[in-house]
């Protein structure tokens, strides 16, 4: 097992840790956003400034929203197909895509209230993550930011979120 330090890199945000929560609205207004998946909802918390990657069993994911502009319903097909092509052109052996589509919820500063996203979960697992694939993400990350104008948006390493 090995621990990287997420102040490595640009993240607005990094949890290490998450908490069940009651709603989607309770942990957007307590800890700052909330995630349904696999029918829990939780949020992500502080925890360690480290991201914990595995000998093997890794998963990267990015979250992909609905909305343009913070809250503005859009279609997220074409950000969903860049987001597949990226990982495959940029991934060894990503023929285990997994999609999750899912509903999240976030505080936004902007806004002062709680914003809701229908989100898809693009997933993938590898036996090897490097510092540079964390790179990799964050860049993908960044790009879906900027061309659908949100304030953050977020990707995974194993248990850990990282805002972009």
């Amino acid at each position: 097992m090995l621990k990287v330090n997420s102040k490595n890199f640009n993240f607005q945000f990094f949890l290490s840790d998450s908490i069940k929560v009651k709603s989607l609205k309770s942990g957007a207004l307590q800890h700052g956003g909330a995630t349904k998946a696999q029918n829990k909802i939780y949020s992500n918390i502080e925890g360690s400034d480290y991201i914990t990657i595995n000998d093997n069993n890794n998963k990267l994911s990015i979250f992909v929203p609905d909305t343009i502009a913070v809250n503005k319903k859009a279609d997220n097909r074409q950000f969903i197909d860049y987001a597949i092509n990226y990982i495959t052109n940029n991934f060894n052996n990503v023929n285990n895509l997994q999609f999750e589509k899912t509903k999240g919820s976030w505080y936004s500063e902007d806004l002062k209230k709680v914003v809701y996203d229908n989100i898809t979960i693009i997933s993938f697992e590898s036996t090897n993550i490097t510092p540079i694939d964390i790179n990799i993400m964050t860049i993908l990350a960044n790009y879906i930011k900027q061309h659908m104008e949100q304030e953050g948006v977020t990707i995974t390493i194993n248990n850990s979120m990282a805002i972009i």
